[in-house]
């Protein structure tokens, strides 16, 4: 009685018509059903605050391995051009040993110098060379190949071990329990080996037809036979010369055999020394070609197995935030179309005469 809530109660009985009776009672459900919906939103607001740190946390890891992808394919690629770099000098041996040779000097070393021509022939050849480590091809290449994969093993494990290390100062939480946990860095102890191997192997493949004294030899012989078929046709101009001074041979056919056989003779050498070249070139670009294409592919396919592997360390904690972020959306969403549904319902309610 002195709550005066039975008057009140009374009073309502008295006072308020069939109607409003109705409609109290139905708009009451609602206003609970609004209050609970209102309290949920609240929750999944507060949620999604506490998220936002962790969705920036992994879009940062996916920029950071992407930046990383990029770096490493740099330094793939300045790999690549190394390697390429000694193939071309291999390469260019040839043009740079015709080119040492004076017009005369190669007739010189081929055919009045002997044992000191052919040691001089050496020396140009040595001269050529351009490897100063291993002072061999196979060897010099192999040293690059193994500091490369020194360096994708150290960069792949430091990564692996910084991003895991950041992650995992960083979980998603609710209350004091961590949510999303993050395993332990991958290790990278075989990539070294493995690629280092693969890569070997492929070099092998590649110059498995090399062989540096028999190349070394046919440049010689291409260049000794050069001289002597030049040698032959002066020999033949000479002998023209000298039938037609002695009057064996006619005056004109003499003469145009002589000039004819001296053209030739000293026309032959840039022809076929060219030839020479162009086929030597030819070889060594086949090889740093088919070198070059097993590079890309090995290289590529390791670096997006280092960055899957990477990636894979920390996806407990990835699929946490993903997961979370879509639920709260997810929740939101049907939280708003409730309450849209209740105030239509409302609307529909107030109404009713």
């Amino acid at each position: 009685k002195r709550s005066g809530f039975g008057t009140l109660e009374s009073y309502l009985k008295d006072s308020l018509t069939e109607e409003a009776k109705v409609q109290a009672k139905l708009l009451n459900p609602l206003g609970v059903t609004e209050g609970m919906l209102t309290e949920c939103l609240n929750v999944l607001e507060h949620r999604r605050r506490e998220l936002e740190t962790d969705i920036a946390t992994v879009n940062l890891l996916q920029n950071q391995m992407d930046a990383w992808r990029r770096d490493m394919d740099h330094d793939i690629n300045q790999f690549q051009a190394d390697v390429r770099d000694h193939m071309k000098k291999e390469m260019d041996r040839c043009r740079a040993l015709v080119d040492s040779f004076g017009f005369f000097e190669q007739y010189s070393v081929f055919l009045f110098s002997g044992s000191d021509g052919v040691a001089n022939l050496e020396s140009k050849w040595e001269n050529t060379k351009s490897i100063i480590v291993s002072n061999d091809l196979e060897k010099e290449i192999i040293e690059c190949v193994r500091t490369s994969t020194d360096e994708i093993a150290t960069n792949a494990r430091a990564q692996g071990q910084a991003v895991i290390e950041h992650l995992g100062r960083r979980p998603a939480s609710v209350g004091r329990n961590l949510i999303g946990s993050v395993t332990a860095a991958s290790r990278f102890e075989d990539t070294r080996k493995d690629l280092f191997e693969k890569i070997t192997t492929s070099l092998e493949n590649v110059l498995v037809s090399y062989d540096a004294d028999k190349e070394r030899n046919e440049v010689f012989q291409s260049l000794r036979n050069t001289i002597y078929l030049s040698s032959l046709c002066h020999f033949f101009s000479i002998t023209s010369g000298v039938a037609t001074a002695l009057e064996f041979v006619d005056l004109i056919p003499g003469v145009v055999g002589t000039i004819s056989f001296a053209g030739v003779g000293m026309g032959i050498l840039s022809p076929r020394n060219r030839h020479m070249i162009q086929n030597f070139e030819a070889r060594w670009e086949q090889r740093s070609d088919k070198l070059s294409s097993a590079l890309d592919e090995l290289c590529s396919k390791e670096i997006k197995r280092i960055h899957k592997r990477v990636l894979d360390g920390c996806a407990p904690y990835s699929r946490y935030v993903t997961t979370e972020k879509e639920n709260v959306e997810t929740f939101t969403e049907e939280c708003h179309n409730l309450l849209a549904t209740s105030q239509t319902l409302r609307k529909r309610i107030a109404k009713l005469r």
